[in-house]
């Protein structure tokens, strides 16, 4: 396949684009959203070891003993751990804007946006990203689980800050309650900022080459001075 394929809409390249034939970008864009993909994966993983151990310790630092040097100790391990969930919720919401962007690029290269297309003028494969073939469709609802894992891990790292916070209201330690409260909701806004990650999958899967364009260039005209 040495030339370049038409457009999904059925336009040549622009003039000037480089001549890449459109097997070879649908290759290069599978390959960056498999590693993306296992890359989420590894930090599902090192998410939850290092949260669940910190989790552990924090308690266990604040259960060793009623000293302010041992609970002040604790607190700051209820602090990391609202900070370390907020940047899982936001690095996994990049990677997953990232798939899903490729997504509907290679969509773009299945032909997926022609009306009247032929899938084996297109892609000389059964297209994968095209809604009707079912697969990207089964990959966008089945992903949901690791929602539910990650948002369960993003409620148990705001737990240590809630419990500092109950702790400290029986006390009647009133503005040390308030800032652990604050705190642990905090924690658990993170958890519904991952919890809505499929309404923004679904969106994104709607997005179509022209709507893209538009963002694309109204995000470059607010960076141009």
């Amino acid at each position: 396949m040495s030339e370049a394929l038409p457009q999904a809409g059925g336009e040549l390249p622009a003039k000037g684009a480089p001549d890449v034939p459109y097997a070879t970008r649908c290759t290069a864009a599978w390959g960056e959203i498999s590693q993306r993909i296992a890359l989420r994966q590894q930090v599902y993983r090192h998410f939850a070891t290092v949260s669940m151990t910190a989790i552990v310790a924090v308690i266990g630092v604040w259960a060793k003993g009623g000293e302010p040097a041992f609970r002040a100790v604790a607190e700051c391990g209820a602090v990391a751990l609202v900070v370390y969930s907020w940047a899982f919720a936001l690095w996994i919401r990049n990677n997953r804007d990232m798939v899903d962007l490729l997504g509907v690029y290679c969509k773009m290269l299945e032909g997926g946006f022609k009306k009247d297309r032929k899938p084996e003028e297109i892609c000389p494969h059964e297209a994968g990203h095209t809604e009707d073939a079912g697969w990207i469709v089964l990959s966008r609802h089945y992903g949901r689980f690791s929602d539910f894992a990650a948002v369960m891990l993003a409620l148990t790292s705001a737990a240590p800050a809630l419990y500092f916070g109950a702790v400290h209201y029986l006390a009647r330690e009133w503005s040390r309650s308030a800032a652990m409260f604050i705190l642990g909701l905090v924690g658990m806004a993170s958890a519904v900022f991952v919890g809505v990650n499929p309404i923004v999958r679904r969106k994104i899967a709607g997005y179509d080459p022209d709507i893209v364009k538009e963002k694309g260039n109204r995000l470059r005209s607010r960076r141009t001075p």
